[in-house]
This record gives structure tokens, sequence and C-alpha cells, in this order.
């Protein structure tokens, strides 16, 4: 079950995988580069530990990042933090899609072109693919194809490559398979096999305690033992571990455990009681360990991105070309009736209500307090999207049938009726409004916006995500459907409405994808790849979030009344068919201060 409760993706990773680098030798360290991880302050659980971020150069000359635990002598290192070892992994297959591709290749890679379990040794070792030189049969790509299979190869690695290898050799069918899956098979795989181990051992570097569920483990601990220091009592952890395998996946779990904020969130929720408590007392058990596995209920990370999501940040010059997704009326309605069902149960599921309440409270009404919240209050939102895409995904089997030919989830056209299957939530069914000029990509007469003393006519007026956000906040076009619909949808509980996921999923991700487009956007994307400031940004964060609340619970503070009111459209008034709509905003513009809601 994803979670944006405290998040998307924890702290602010800004992997940068090496796939494209120029030719190089492959040895066995190589490995793909990153750049120094920026640190938090101590307790901040929602961020990287203190100082688990800093990078170390060997001197073998690669760069190690967090703690380099098993493998074998000379193998790559370990890394744990999951966010980087996704962007690596993407790297890795992003580098092998490149090599399915390439002409100079295809009589190599014979006939269905793939790669075996043997050529990922050859490239990784001896930089050779089939008895041939990649630096002389495809020098482009050979550094790339060593750095991918050495980290494909690695046995710390081989959840991921399990899930693109499920044959005897990978083919471009596997890897398109992968690319739409995303990593939350390995991160799963992965986290089971760790949490065993970690359980196993848990008694013996604590024998002194005696607690009828064991002992009680804090994150500080957790850090010291993967780290190889003393044990909570004061023994050395060879001593309490003398197997020397067993000590080893030990300390490998508790970095798992440390490095993955999300893990030791879960762990920390997971005591007799606390799943309809919203507090944590920042310990855990073995037994939460065990009673976590057996209830199936570890989400490896609270935001699982997609591979396509990861290859934007990592490989600069993959660009996705915008395709406009299917329109919701032009889905089958059996189809609709199953996306809003499975929409209101996702955000029942992951309590989305209470976090949406928080984060509203913290931040207003989205886009609206200046510099920073625009970007805030759309890669919020879009990475709850992210999240409900992996839920569909993660049902058995794969709703990718709710998908348009593209991966897109569906849009609205704000002009039609809200069709039936997603009343749910709402008062009035139509909203009868266009996007204003200032947020299409031609300009309109007569309807502008002014950010920041510049006037906005079009999409390609505005510069970065931030300045859309806050074009969409501060002109109102973001409470607009809100206020039309509605009943719920006027409140914070309008997150489990299926109503919220053609206007945020659908509407305004849309919009975002149409600027990406431009030439603005395309200039913000030379420079941000991913197409945000920080892809690994914690955008959901908020600061008293309401932890474990039972499924379906509402926040106990619902405001009394609609939160999104008539008097937040302003600007964005100009898009309704209404005249009396448009002259009402347009009045509320020339005579009432902008509020900051």
């Amino acid at each position: 079950m994803a979670d944006v409760r405290t998040k998307n993706l924890p702290g602010a990773a800004r992997a940068k995988a090496s796939a494209t680098s120029a030719p190089s030798k492959v040895t066995r360290s190589t490995l793909p580069e990153f750049e120094r991880e920026p640190t938090r302050g101590p307790g901040d659980h929602d961020g990287f530990l203190q100082g688990q971020g800093a990078h170390v150069t060997s001197k073998a000359g690669h760069v190690a990042t967090g703690f380099e635990l098993g493998g074998a002598r000379g193998s790559p290192p370990v890394e744990h933090a999951f966010e980087r070892l996704d962007a690596t992994a993407a790297a890795s297959l992003a580098t092998l899609a490149k090599a399915f591709a390439a002409p100079e290749l295809q009589a190599v890679l014979g006939t269905p072109p793939h790669f075996t379990k043997s050529d990922l040794t050859s490239m990784g070792l001896h930089g050779t693919l089939r008895g041939q030189s990649l630096a002389t049969v495809a020098p482009a790509l050979a550094g790339a194809l060593g750095e991918a299979a050495n980290f494909l190869r690695a046995r710390p690695n081989a959840a991921f490559l399990a899930q693109l290898s499920p044959s005897k050799g990978i083919t471009a069918e596997e890897l398109a398979s992968a690319r739409l899956a995303g990593f939350s098979a390995p991160h799963a795989a992965m986290l089971k096999e760790a949490l065993t181990a970690f359980a196993k051992s848990a008694a013996a570097v604590t024998p002194g305690d005696t607690a009828p569920e064991g002992h009680a483990f804090t994150l500080a601990e957790v850090t010291t033992l993967a780290a190889g220091g003393a044990c909570p009592d004061g023994q050395e952890l060879a001593a309490a571990i003398p197997d020397s395998k067993a000590r080893q996946a030990f300390q490998s779990a508790a970095a798992l455990i440390a490095q993955n904020p999300a893990v030791f969130r879960q762990l920390d929720l997971s005591g007799p009681g606390m799943a309809n408590m919203a507090m944590t007392n920042g310990k855990f058990t073995a037994t939460d360990i065990n009673r976590l596995l057996g209830a199936n209920g570890l989400s490896p990370l609270p935001h699982r991105p997609t591979f396509d999501a990861l290859v934007k940040a990592t490989l600069p010059q993959v660009v996705k070309p915008f395709t406009r997704p299917v329109e919701i009326h032009d889905v089958d309605q059996a189809k609709r009736a199953e996306l809003a069902r499975l929409y209101t149960a996702w955000a029942d599921e992951t309590g989305m209500v209470a976090h949406h309440q928080a984060w509203h409270s913290e931040n207003g009404s989205g886009g609206t307090k200046g510099k920073g919240s625009g970007e805030k209050f759309l890669q919020f939102h879009a990475q709850m999207g992210e999240e409900f895409r992996q839920y569909l995904l993660d049902q058995k089997p794969p709703r990718t049938d709710l998908f348009d030919a593209n991966g897109n989830l569906p849009t609205w056209d704000t002009l039609q009726p809200l069709p039936k299957e997603f009343w749910e939530g709402t008062v009035k069914h139509q909203i009868d409004w266009r996007l204003p000029g200032f947020l299409s990509p031609e300009p309109r007469k007569g309807e502008t916006f002014t950010l920041d003393g510049r006037t906005i006519t079009c999409l390609n007026d505005i510069k970065s995500p931030d300045e859309l956000g806050r074009v969409w906040g501060e002109s109102g076009a973001h409470a607009v459907a809100h206020n039309q619909l509605g009943a719920e949808m006027a409140g914070f509980a309008s997150v489990r409405d299926p109503a919220f996921l053609l206007w945020h999923f659908g509407v305004i991700e849309t919009n975002r994808a149409e600027w990406l487009d431009t030439e603005s956007g395309k200039a913000w994307t030379a420079a941000h790849p991913s197409g945000w400031t920080d892809p690994f940004a914690d955008a959901g964060k908020v600061k008293s979030p309401p932890r474990g609340i039972a499924l379906g619970a509402k926040y106990p503070q619902q405001p009394r009344g609609p939160f999104w009111t008539d008097d937040q459209i302003r600007e964005a008034g100009v898009g309704f068919v209404d005249p009396a709509k448009r002259r009402a905003a347009s009045d509320r513009v020339a005579t009432t201060p902008r509020a900051v809601p």
C-alpha cells in the first residue's frame, strides 16, 4: 500500500546515474556516480539520517553511497536507500533499452535480440559481449553497458534482475514489462529477506532484554548496528553474531531500515493497537517485524516510482513526448465504474483524507503562499497520482486496462458533465468551465494573469513548475471544480471522491504535461530532466501527520463549512460559460484584495 503521508520519496536525493557517460574502462568497481546528498538534522525521520547522505570516494576511485556491506571482494558496494537503488536500476534498464535499439548490436544480440546472465558477467568483468569488445562494436554504449551489467549481476540486486529476467534471457518485451511495473516487486523481495534476517538475530544482539516482545530498537541503535558498532547492551557485534554470513545479513538489514525512513516508520506503527492511533513511539521490536511480514503489510516506500518517472530523473536526453490522455467519456461505463471504485478504495486504505487535511491546513488551498508553494502543490498531488497508478498495478491481475494506450489515466473535458460513476461526494455534476488563456497553449484576448508583476498570456509565459502551480492557485483555477461540484468535493475529504481523480490526476496533470511541451517547459526540463526542481522532494510532508489512522477514518477536525469557496475564484473565472459567473469573478479581482487561504 503506497502512502504519501510523510513524503513521496523521502529526503532530497538528487541521483544522476551516469548511464550516458563517455566510454570508459569497464572494471568490477565501475558504478554510476551520484551527486553529494544533502543531509537533514537529527531526528528528521522523513529525510535521510544525519550524515548518511555523504558519499565517500575509495582508493579504487568509485563513489560509494551509504554503507558498503556484503558482496565479493571487488564487487560494487551495496546500496540500501531505495530511491538511489531505483535511480541506478532505471539507468541500467534504460541502457539495455538503448542497446536493443542500437543498429550496431543487432547482429550480436541474436534473434530475437536478448541478453543472458552470462552476457552480464562478460560485459561487467571484461567489457565484452559474446566474444566481441564493446569498446569496438558499440563504443558509445560500452561504459554504460558495463555499469548496467555490474549493477544487475550484483547479488544484493538479484531482485531487480529476477523481475527483468523471469526466463533465461532478457528480451525487449520483458524490459517493457518492467518499465510499466516499476520496482515494487524487487522492493518487497528485498524487504522480506532483510527483515527476516534482522528478526532472526535481534535477540542475539540484546540478550539481556526480557521484555515480552523483545528489545525495542530505536533509529539510533539501528544506525549504529548497520555501521558495525556496538550492540544496544554494549557487546561487540562480532561477539553477538559470530557467524559472518548471519552478521553480514543482519547489518545489511539494519542499513536498509536506517536508510529508508518509510520502512522504519511502518515498523514503528506496527505495535499492538497502533493501527488505530495517530501516534508512534519511535521504536520497533522483532515481534513487530514478524507481525508485519505475517500480515503482508509491508509497503517498501511511500512512493514507488515507475521506470519512466525515474528515467526522466537519471537520463537527461530521454524526453517523453506529450500525448493527450483519453477523455473520460470515451472510456466505457464498466471501466469508469471500476476506476472510480478503486480510487475511493485507495484513498480509504491509505487514510488519505486525514493527510490531505493536514497538508492543506499547513499549506493553504495550494499554490497561494508565494514562491515555492506552487511546485509543492503540484508535486504533492502528482505524487499522489503516481501512488494511485501503482495501486492499480498492484491489483491482481494488474489493472492496466484502466490506462490508455500511452499509459495515462483519463482526463476530463470540463465543458462536459461529470460522468455518473464519479458523482460520489458531489452535489453538482457540471462546472461548465474551460482553461483560461493564461493556462492554455495559445493566448486569448482579455484572459491574462499577473504573476510577480509579469503578465502571463499563455502557458509558454510560465517559466517553472512553481510558477505554474502558483498560477493555478492564485487565479483560483484550482478552486473551480472543488467549489462548483460542492458537497464533499468542496472540503478536505474531497481527496477520496472519484471527481478528485479526474480533476487533479486528469485535468491539472494534463495541463502540467502541456506546459512541459512548450518551449519554456522544454527549457526547464533541459536543466531539470524530471520536470521538478527536486524529483525526490518531500512535497507531501506535514509537521504533524495523523499517523496510523483507521482505514477510511476522517481527521477529527473536519471544517464545518466548505474550504474552496466562491471568493477564491478570481482571474480563472473568465473560463466560465455563464456570463454571471464571469462578471462575479471579474468584480472580485477589481474590488477585493487577494487573500491567502
